[in-house]
């Protein structure tokens, strides 16, 4: 794998991570541990998926942290 798609990998990831954190987050803060978990955990592949070219949202949307 080159350094190039590792960056671009990262960048999807932290990027999905941003988008998604939170849900998880008050998910957690109301007393869902199991769905807040998930999400924390799952949010940010579902995420890259969507991301990517083809996906659900064909990248459309971008996270207003980065």
């Amino acid at each position: 794998m080159t350094p190039e798609k590792q960056v671009g990998i990262a960048r999807r990831y932290v990027q999905a991570l941003g988008r998604f954190w939170w849900l998880g987050l008050v998910s957690l803060l109301r007393g869902r541990m199991m769905g807040g978990t998930a999400l924390l955990l799952l949010g940010p592949l579902l995420a890259s998926w969507s991301a990517r070219p083809g996906g659900a949202d064909r990248g459309s949307r971008k996270s207003p942290w980065l």
